[in-house]
């Protein structure tokens, strides 16, 4: 569907077109099962997607959705994606050996009018993204019946990802073409083992990651080297199956992040640290949690606390120039809580959920270029697109009509807190509400359904001051569906 409309210039009250921003998403996949003995299976895949979308998901305007300063260009995202697969599973008695391998390849291109962002005169920026990376991992684990539990393996990828970028400011043009390499080696393993018949299971795991990358634009080349081991020690109770308590200790990262010289100059131009190479994040989570199951299983209970630490914290950023780039931030820490509570009613068919976040996240320490832009975005201050709380309920109802036809309803409702933004403005706390109705006979179904029926528009994020994002609107549909 499409629901927003088109200013060539300033908002004057008459669109130049409507409804632009529609979407369409097609895919396909086939999946072929081998069984060549008992203890052999081959599975493979090919899926291929394709998503397309008319202009973005950032408006000028929300209520009423608008694009606006466009100069008649027409903004568009359109890829095709496609994913091949082949995993091969034996049991040699005791102890099992995978092998999985995949290729991934695609082509992704945008087209962003540059209006919206101050620049006239028909200015447009083109960027066009081919991934192809090619993934193999083999893995070796235990599947016998004692109390020591194991798994080893190791992983190799290898991958690129070209881009061709041109800034068209009619008078002239800037290309930007880049590309960024990666040759990558994990080996990982874990173990645990089962005390006083499973009651009691401790764990550890570590894995060591090595990646050798490159970035190349123009006559630039920017090797880099990243060496990370990262580990998990989880200690489990389990006194009888309705109660499960753990504790765990874990740590994570995420590789450098490249980005352009002109992304790098965008940013420095905005008074931002701007940089090819950003520093990896890394993380260490400190969690505890508890699942159980109360009065023959009716009511369902979850709970977990935790404590992450991040060090190298990144965030994206749209410039002024409306080309988007990434910025570390500094050091923050996120203390929080998770609630899941899943209730089937006495009221049969009647099932009452509830999940439920409150987490404390703030920066310990934030560059002071940061700072300086954006006030709001300090050390002790909350992160940026962090809600205080997020929670939803849902209530599902089923019953049986005759013998081969049900009826069936959801009714849900959520509601995200207020989040500061990178742009140092604070996106409000939304809610959405929604409702399903159907029926269902044999293999088939028919639905009414309605999304966010209050129509909330947002906005749910800046970007810019003046450029945002909202929620889709008020949404009414009928599904048909069939199940082979």
């Amino acid at each position: 569907q499409g629901y927003a409309d088109v200013y060539f210039g300033a908002n004057d009250g008459t669109p130049d077109d409507t409804n632009v921003n529609r979407q369409k998403n097609s895919d396909w996949r086939v999946a072929v099962l081998f069984t060549p003995a008992s203890n052999i299976s081959i599975k493979g895949q090919i899926w291929q997607f394709r998503p397309t979308q008319k202009f973005t998901s950032l408006y000028s305007g929300v209520d009423p959705y608008t694009f606006e300063q466009t100069n008649g260009i027409e903004g568009s995202s359109r890829a095709k994606f496609t994913l091949y697969s082949l995993v091969g599973d034996m049991d040699l008695g005791g102890v099992a050996v995978t092998s999985a391998t995949s290729y991934f390849k695609g082509a992704f291109a945008t087209r962003t009018p540059l209006g919206p962002f101050g620049f006239g005169g028909g200015a447009l920026f083109d960027s066009i993204f081919h991934p192809d990376n090619f993934n193999q991992e083999l893995r070796v684990h235990s599947t016998g019946s004692g109390p020591l539990h194991w798994i080893a393996g190791a992983n190799y990828g290898k991958g690129e990802g070209p881009q061709r970028n041109i800034l068209d400011f009619v008078a002239f043009q800037l290309d930007t073409s880049n590309n960024a390499k990666t040759e990558n080696w994990a080996g990982f393993g874990e173990v645990s083992y089962d005390l006083l018949g499973g009651k009691i299971v401790p764990l550890v795991g570590i894995r060591h990651y090595r990646d050798r990358r490159v970035y190349e634009e123009g006559a630039v080349r920017l090797p880099t080297t990243l060496k990370k081991t990262t580990y998990r020690i989880n200690l489990s109770y389990l006194p009888n199956d309705d109660l499960t308590a753990f504790v765990t200790l874990s740590t994570g990262f995420r590789v450098n992040t490249i980005q352009s010289q002109l992304q790098a100059q965008l940013l420095q131009a905005d008074g931002l640290p701007g940089a090819l190479l950003l520093d990896p994040l890394s993380l260490k989570n400190y969690e505890a949690g508890l699942k159980a199951r109360l009065f023959d299983g009716a009511l369902k209970l979850g709970a977990n606390v935790y404590h992450i630490e991040y060090s190298g914290i990144q965030s994206g950023y749209t410039t002024s120039a409306g080309i988007g780039g990434f910025v570390n931030l500094g050091d923050a820490h996120s203390t929080g809580v998770d609630i899941d509570v899943n209730w089937q009613t006495p009221l049969t068919g009647l099932v009452i959920s509830a999940v439920g976040n409150y987490n404390s996240s703030k920066y310990d320490r934030v560059d002071p270029l940061v700072t300086a832009q954006f006030p709001r975005v300090r050390e002790g201050g909350r992160l940026v697109s962090s809600a205080k709380y997020n929670y939803r309920l849902d209530a599902n109802y089923a019953r049986e009509l005759s013998g081969e036809t049900e009826i069936f309803t959801n009714v849900n409702f959520s509601r995200t807190g207020n989040r500061p933004t990178i742009a140092g403005v604070v996106a409000p706390a939304y809610e959405l509400f929604g409702a399903t109705l159907g029926v269902r006979r044999g293999p088939y179904e028919i639905a009414i359904f309605g999304d966010n029926l209050t129509d909330n528009r947002g906005p749910t994020d800046f970007f810019l001051p003046t450029i945002f994002s909202g929620l889709t609107p008020r949404t009414i549909g009928i599904r048909l569906r069939k199940s082979y």
